[in-house]
């Protein structure tokens, strides 16, 4: 998908991690040019994994609010991302989005990141995700960016049908070889690599994987304890078990990453704002929830104990369905009947249902990030805040740890007459 004219503006300028606070507040003069005499504060946010953050705010003489109103952010894509993610759809995605007030407004990319608005708002953690308030306020503001996929102009200019598999497939080549785009990138920078620290951190990734010289299937494969071939066989049959019998299930513009830290509360307004946009694509809207559940556990030291019990998910279910406009009256639970959920007034069973489908999409989320953790252990060099490779393990083995309920399941069909709760 191409940049439209509608985009945002481009420098053709690569920012110097080491030189972020200068170098940004030189090109941001050109968008906002009486930025020039103004003093600037700078704060690094920890917020991004994969990716730099800086947020830039202008001082005013008395440090009023309106201070972090016109702030903004400086992005730095990390190290061989686009390997991992399709740049130019993240920025279609968010200007779509923008038009909506469902993401920041991009002011001004350059050739490794972007500058976008500042969004104030408390991040949100485990604790506050479960807080009545704030988790209705969360199935509210996921539900209605589901239903805003009819109107995104690049909806109605391609086959919308569920990516996961997709990119799951893309996420293996990528390690497996077949996509020998990562092997030739790494290769260059070890041969090209002249400062000790980057040396010694692409050692560390390799020493930490069992490498040699580079990757091989074999290392990889010895690190989790599993044949990449069969993850590959894995990735075709969840293909396969979508298509036979999740077609039923809508598939929407979906967020990916809804990690707690990715919703920010609006105390003033009362309101959720929803950020970072990287992994956006169509798949099915029980992804995005499960997904959601999931990232109770946290990034650092996964506790997976701390995934929402069922009094918690029926009650959230029923604030999203309330606001599912994409949905209809009563939901199709599988392909051969035509009873489905009452989206307006769910019965006990019904939410039990929804609850098992989201339990189903376990294996596959875990499968996804476990991929994802492993390429940004080799492709992220400039991070050594996160552990992506014990991270991807962690996952990983959660994912064998749920197949079998993924693979082994059909979904279940409802008793024709449930009453509501």
């Amino acid at each position: 998908m191409s940049i439209t004219s509608s985009s945002p503006p481009y420098e053709d300028v690569e920012l110097n991690l080491n030189l972020i606070e200068e170098q940004a507040s030189r090109l941001i003069c050109v968008v906002k040019p009486h930025w020039a005499t103004k003093k600037l504060t700078y704060t690094k946010l920890t917020d991004g994994v994969s990716n730099a953050l800086l947020a830039m705010f202008p001082t005013s003489t008395d440090n009023s609010d309106d201070d972090i109103k016109h702030g903004l952010i400086c992005k730095i894509y990390g190290n061989n991302s686009d390997l991992v993610i399709d740049r130019e759809m993240e920025i279609c995605t968010m200007v779509e989005l923008a038009k909506y007030n469902f993401a920041n407004e991009i002011l001004l990319r350059f050739k490794n990141g972007f500058f976008y608005t500042y969004e104030p708002g408390k991040t949100i953690n485990h604790i506050l995700a479960l807080d009545d308030c704030i988790s209705s306020l969360i199935a509210r503001r996921l539900a209605e960016f589901h239903s805003i996929t009819p109107k995104l102009e690049f909806h109605h200019k391609r086959e919308n049908y569920c990516q996961l598999p997709e990119k799951l497939l893309h996420y293996f080549n990528l390690l497996s070889g077949t996509n020998s785009e990562i092997y030739q990138r790494l290769a260059k920078a070890s041969s090209t690599s002249t400062t000790t620290t980057a040396s010694a951190l692409l050692s560390s990734v390799k020493q930490l994987l069992g490498y040699s010289s580079q990757l091989t299937m074999n290392k990889i494969e010895e690190r989790i304890n599993y044949k990449l071939a069969d993850i590959e066989n894995d990735i075709k049959q969840i293909d396969i078990i979508f298509r036979n019998q999740w077609s039923h299930i809508q598939v929407v513009y979906c967020h990916n990453d809804t990690q707690c830290r990715n919703f920010l509360y609006d105390e003033k307004l009362k309101k959720i704002n929803i950020i970072d946009f990287e992994h956006c694509m169509y798949n099915y809207w029980i992804f995005d929830i499960t997904n959601h559940f999931l990232e109770f556990a946290g990034l650092s030291n996964p506790d997976w104990s701390l995934y929402p019990d069922r009094k918690f998910q029926k009650k959230w279910l029923k604030t999203y369905l309330e606001y599912a406009e994409f949905l209809p009256d009563y939901i199709p639970i599988t392909t051969a009947t035509q009873n489905g959920v009452n989206k307006s007034k769910p019965s006990n069973i019904e939410l039990d249902y929804l609850c098992d489908l989201i339990g189903k999409m376990i294996a596959p989320c875990h499968l996804y990030w476990a991929l994802w953790a492993f390429l940004e252990s080799l492709l992220n060099q400039t991070s050594t805040d996160f552990d992506y490779l014990a991270y991807g393990k962690i996952r990983f083995e959660q994912y064998l740890a749920h197949k079998e309920a993924f693979f082994e399941s059909t979904l279940a069909e409802l008793p024709k007459h449930t009453s509501a709760t």
